[in-house]
């Protein structure tokens, strides 16, 4: 079937001749390239650019966009007035599929509201609501490599589309043809395509900014930006929220889609951090600030008490959000937090301690956004903060997925408190651990490329179901919890210890690769416990 798919791009996607020529005798490229369809995972479409139905290139964007303006089209004529908001990041070729998206929507009589350059996936979630838009696109791969691009699909909550609707729209998308999608004409660009304004970015940004806590001060902090759509923002938030110490790491400020000095640009990973760390060390900073390239995922490093800078785990940076928030802000009646099953154990704790309800979703912030329209809809609770320990993170209801323009300010924040007592956030985070009991929580990532990799993959997933250990690390396995049985299923197993720790393994749904939780009593405990990687 592959090779059939590769024929018929041959012959009709004349903008990758010359690339799906040079691969002709590469049997094995050619499979990889054809033999599925990109799929959406948790966070829509993602994949390496390039010629082919499992890449991201324009037919394949055409192909989903076509889907998405049927699906308005068949929801009725206020949904297509209503229109589509579309966002684009710095990555490679970010601009030109936001540009045949909006193309697409207009040959379709859909109105289109996009933005000149580039945006934080935030601001694109804020948007949606702002301007009351049916949907919205957001061109963006987040933290991957620099091959790779995406395309997150919105629906008119901000949040990402919900299975009820992406179920159908995927179903739609798989009976387009990618080489006969309409455009549109002249008349339709000029009537249908609308450049949103600068008055929308002030709205972003003043919603940012209500969430504020406390004024800023002289906290010496580092940002990067790490040549992404956080860097207007985020500055402009520091800057208003009354910081005035900020050091930037100049050769990652301007946008930049090959990442040169970052080629994972993941603050989750330690080696996008050694320039910011190098600036750091000569301005004397107190906390340095990363945020990945869609602006939407925050890293934090913080000097300790001895001086030393050393990195939070995306679950200590949760934590000590959730304590600070529910400890500082005036909280709404009936208040929820809400984080993923994968994320720490100790949020629980602490929105218990504050009268919080916690729930627990699965993985992925469109679960989370999913539940904050579930509480707003019903009217139970009212949502006060979320996130997961990927590092993403939300305060406030402006948004329905993670911002890391709010989070960078109020960490900032409450880093600048502590200093002020003369104390640090690892003080802080100890303080937290003397008062909930501590645990050593890791995330692992095993990387499996290509359709060997993906095989490989759901090979360890069916063994751990039918041939699960009774032991990890020595210690007695005593309950499995397989979530693919659950009333609605996800592909995640959790290993329950007898010592009352914790594993849980589930595929990425946006990275070729398959991820381990681990929820521990302490860090001799998880040596012992990596077995199971093994």
């Amino acid at each position: 079937m592959y090779k059939e798919k590769y024929q018929k791009w041959l012959k009709n996607a004349t903008e990758y001749k010359a690339e799906l020529e040079s691969i002709q005798n590469d049997e094995k490229e050619i499979e990889d390239r054809f033999y599925q369809d990109l799929e959406f995972g948790t966070a829509g479409l993602r994949g390496k650019m390039g010629a082919g139905t499992n890449r991201l290139n324009i037919y394949t964007v055409r192909k989903a966009t076509a889907g998405l303006a049927e699906f308005i089209v068949s929801s009725g004529p206020a949904a297509m007035q209503r229109g589509v908001t579309i966002c684009f990041d710095s990555r490679n070729n970010s601009f030109t599929f936001a540009g045949e998206c909006a193309k697409v929507l207009a040959a379709y009589n859909i109105n289109v509201y996009i933005y000149e350059d580039l945006r934080p996936t935030p601001q694109c979630s804020f948007t949606i609501r702002h301007l009351s838009t049916i949907a919205g696109i957001m061109i963006t791969a987040s933290h991957n490599p620099k091959e790779y691009n995406g395309y997150k699909c919105y629906w008119e909550d901000g949040g990402q589309m919900p299975p009820s609707i992406s179920d159908r729209l995927i179903k739609i998308i798989d009976s387009i043809d990618e080489f006969n999608i309409k455009m549109p004409t002249k008349e339709q660009e000029e009537k249908y395509i609308h450049t949103i304004g600068v008055s929308v970015d002030k709205a972003y940004l003043d919603a940012v900014l209500a969430e504020s806590i406390r004024k800023g001060g002289h906290l010496k902090i580092t940002y990067t930006p790490l040549y992404g759509a956080g860097n207007i923002p985020v500055r402009e938030a520091f800057k208003q929220s009354g910081f005035t110490n900020i050091n930037l790491v100049e050769e990652q400020v301007q946008p930049n889609g090959n990442f040169p000095t970052a080629p994972y640009p993941n603050p989750e990973k330690d080696e996008c951090w050694k320039e910011a760390v190098e600036t750091a060390q000569k301005n004397n900073s107190d906390i340095i600030i990363a945020t990945d390239p869609d602006g939407d995922r925050t890293g934090v490093i913080a000097r300790d008490k001895n001086g030393q800078l050393k990195k939070f785990t995306g679950n200590q940076t949760g934590i000590m959000l959730t304590e600070y928030v529910l400890s500082h802000k005036t909280l709404p009646q009936n208040p929820a937090i809400i984080s993923t099953i994968v994320s720490s154990r100790l949020t629980k704790k602490i929105a218990s301690a504050y009268n919080v309800k916690y729930f627990d979703v699965y993985t992925g912030f469109k679960n989370i956004a999913e539940k904050i329209l579930e509480i707003e809809e019903t009217k139970s609770y009212k949502f006060v903060m979320g996130w997961e320990e990927s590092i993403g993170f939300l305060i406030g209801d402006y948004a329905r997925d993670k911002d890391a323009t709010v989070a960078s300010m109020i960490i900032c924040e409450m880093a600048q408190e502590f200093k002020d007592k003369g104390k640090t956030l690892w003080d802080f985070l100890d303080e937290i651990y003397a008062k909930y009991g501590e645990i050593y929580e890791k995330t692992f990532d095993l990387v499996k490329e290509g359709v060997e990799g993906a095989e490989e993959i759901k090979a360890m997933m069916a063994h751990f179901r039918t041939a699960p250990p009774s032991e990890i690390g020595g210690i007695k396995v005593e309950n499995i919890t397989d979530y693919a049985k659950a009333p609605i299923p996800a592909d995640v197993i959790s290993f329950q210890l007898e010592s009352g720790s914790e594993v849980c393994v589930r595929p990425s749904g946006t990275e070729p690769k398959i991820k381990f939780y681990f929820s521990c009593k302490d860090e001799t405990e998880f040596e012992a416990m990596k077995e199971i990687l093994e």
